[in-house]
């Protein structure tokens, strides 16, 4: 998969991750306000190291949005009383992560052990923000971060998506927003 789709596209994508996190430099406070923007570092990070499109890159960039999503899962995890809709969307997280997993083992080859991480990572940070504060906006952004994740999974190792950059940055860019602009409005 070409995740680089013109020389230096790590400039227009890291723009956006700039921007957003200016919001949440200016919106955040506190614990959360750190947790979000090393998140969104490590992000802008990967972006930059997916786009140096060498195949011993793949697992750097992975590595860095598997940290990306370790500074989510503890940005959003909360101790609360929990809502029956909460748990409904942490399983449907739990049980698309396995659905995954099931579908792209046979064709991860060397690859298995660092996806099926991954995969374990960005469920755990989804099922976080399910579980979290009850927000919508930020369940929908770890929604668009899984599709985008899951889009360049299928992509690299199950069927070619036709436009794949177009999807998986068209979801990837609102998920990030929304993850962020979730963290702090209701």
């Amino acid at each position: 998969m070409n995740l680089r789709p013109y020389p230096f596209s790590y400039i227009a994508k890291i723009i956006p991750i700039i921007a957003i996190l200016g919001l949440a430099y200016n919106n955040l406070i506190g614990k959360k306000k750190s947790l979000i923007i090393t998140a969104l570092i490590f992000s802008a990070i990967g972006d930059i190291i997916l786009d140096l499109n060498g195949k011993g890159f793949f697992i750097f960039g992975l590595i860095s949005f598997a940290i990306a999503h370790c500074f989510y899962i503890l940005a959003f995890f909360a101790k609360q009383q929990l809502h029956k809709i909460q748990l409904v969307f942490a399983l449907l997280f739990i049980l698309y992560g396995i659905t995954a997993a099931i579908i792209l083992i046979p064709y991860l080859g060397k690859m298995l052990i660092p996806v099926i991480i991954y995969l374990i990572i960005i469920t755990s940070m989804a099922v976080s923000v399910a579980l979290g504060k009850n927000n919508y906006l930020a369940i929908l952004g770890a929604f668009l971060f899984v599709l985008s994740d899951s889009l360049i999974a299928f992509n690299m190792f199950y069927i070619k998506i036709p436009h794949s950059s177009f999807w998986i940055l068209g979801t990837y860019f609102p998920a990030q927003f929304l993850l962020t602009y979730g963290s702090y409005k209701k």
